[in-house]
C-alpha cells in the first residue's frame, strides 16, 4: 500500500509524490531547478536617514523640551551602535518629547519638530523591511510558517498607521521577534516546490510514454496511478489548500503594511514581484495539473469515484 509519510516537510511531501507517480509510470519525473526568490540584504534595502547637528547653545535650550538627557545618550558610546529598532525608538522618543515642547520654544525647534516628523517612515522602514528580523522571516531556510505569521505584521501595520507617538522598547521588541520566526520564506520554498513538481508531474501524465492504459480501459499501470492519486495527491492538495490560506492572510497583511511607505526601495519592488509571479504561477500549476489527472482518468474510464471510499470527504 502506498502511503504519503506523516510527519515530512513539505518539501519531502513534493518529492515523495514525484516518485511515486515515476515509479507508478516506471519512468523518471525530471524535475528542473529553479531560481530561488532571494529577500533583498539589509545595506540594498535602507534608506538614507537625515543627520541633523546643533551647537552647544541650541543642546542647552533643548533641557526646556526635556531633551537633553535623550539626545546625551543618543550620543554616547552605545547610542552610536544603536540598531534601526533602536534608533525607530529615540526618534519616536524625541518627537513627542518635542511636540509636547512649550509653546515659546525657539522657531529652529518648531521648525525640528517638522523634519523629525517626516522623516519618521524612513525610520520605521529601516527598523521593518530592512531589519535582521524581516531578512529571518523572508528566509528561505527558515522554519515553516507560523500560524499566526500575519499578526505581527497586522500589528506593526497599526503602529506605522497611528502615527507618532511614543512606543517602549516592550512592545516593539517582542514584535520583531515574532517577525522574525514567521517563516513567510518557507511558504515561498513551498511554492516553487509545488510548481515545479505539479508541472513536471502533469508533463509527465499528458506524455503518458510509457502508454497508461489500453483500448480506453484500465491497466495496472493505471491501477497503480489511481492509487498515487488517492494516497499520496489527495492528502497533498488538502495540506496545500489549507496553507493556501495562511498565505493569502500574510501576503495581504506584508501589502498592508508596505502600502505605508511611499517609496520602497526598487529592489523590495523587483523582489515583491516575484513573489506575485511565483504565486501566480503555483496557482496555473495546479489547475494545469489538475487537468492532466482528469485527462488521464477519462481516457483510461475512470473517475475518483473508482477511489476507495475511505479516501472520499465527507460532508
Amino acid at each position: 500500500m502506498l502511503t504519503l509519510c506523516a510527519g515530512c516537510a513539505d518539501h519531502d511531501l513534493h518529492d515523495a509524490y514525484a516518485d511515486a507517480v515515476a515509479d507508478a509510470l516506471e519512468r523518471p519525473v525530471s524535475r528542473p531547478v529553479v531560481q530561488r526568490i532571494q529577500y533583498p540584504a539589509g545595506r540594498d534595502l535602507r534608506l538614507s536617514v537625515p543627520e541633523e547637528k546643533i551647537d552647544w547653545l541650541q543642546f542647552a535650550q533643548l533641557h526646556s523640551c526635556d531633551l537633553g538627557d535623550l539626545v546625551g545618550r543618543r550620543n554616547s558610546g552605545l547610542g552610536r551602535l544603536a540598531t534601526a529598532s533602536q534608533r525607530l525608538l529615540y526618534e519616536l522618543e524625541f518627537v513627542s518629547r518635542l511636540s509636547g515642547c512649550d509653546e515659546d520654544a525657539a522657531d529652529w525647534l518648531v521648525d525640528l519638530t517638522e523634519t523629525k516628523r517626516a522623516a519618521l517612515p524612513i525610520y520605521w522602514w529601516n527598523a521593518l523591511f530592512a531589519g535582521p528580523e524581516f531578512q529571518q522571516a523572508m528566509s528561505m531556510d527558515g522554519p515553516e510558517q507560523a500560524a499566526s505569521g500575519a499578526v505581527p505584521l497586522q500589528t506593526l501595520s497599526g503602529l506605522v498607521a497611528a502615527g507618532p507617538g511614543r512606543i517602549e522598547a516592550a512592545a516593539l521588541e517582542p514584535l520583531l521577534r515574532d517577525l522574525a520566526g514567521a517563516g513567510f520564506g518557507h511558504s515561498l520554498a513551498r511554492w516553487q516546490k509545488m510548481a515545479q513538481v505539479l508541472d513536471a508531474v502533469a508533463t509527465a501524465l499528458v506524455q503518458r510514454s510509457p502508454p497508461v492504459c489500453l483500448n480506453a480501459k484500465p491497466t495496472p499501470r493505471s491501477r497503480r496511478l489511481l492509487a498515487v492519486f488517492q494516497n499520496y495527491y489527495l492528502p497533498l492538495q488538502a495540506r496545500s489548500a489549507q496553507l493556501g490560506n495562511n498565505d493569502r492572510v500574510w501576503l495581504d497583511a506584508l501589502d498592508t503594511l508596505a502600502q505605508q511607505f511611499a517609496e520602497p526601495p526598487p529592489v523590495y519592488s523587483m523582489w515583491r514581484s516575484r513573489v506575485a509571479a511565483a504565486w501566480e504561477q503555483q496557482r496555473r500549476s495546479l489547475a494545469y495539473h489538475q487537468q492532466a489527472w482528469q485527462n488521464l482518468l477519462m481516457s483510461c474510464g475512470l473517475t475518483v469515484q473508482d477511489l476507495s471510499p475511505r479516501s472520499r470527504p465527507e460532508i
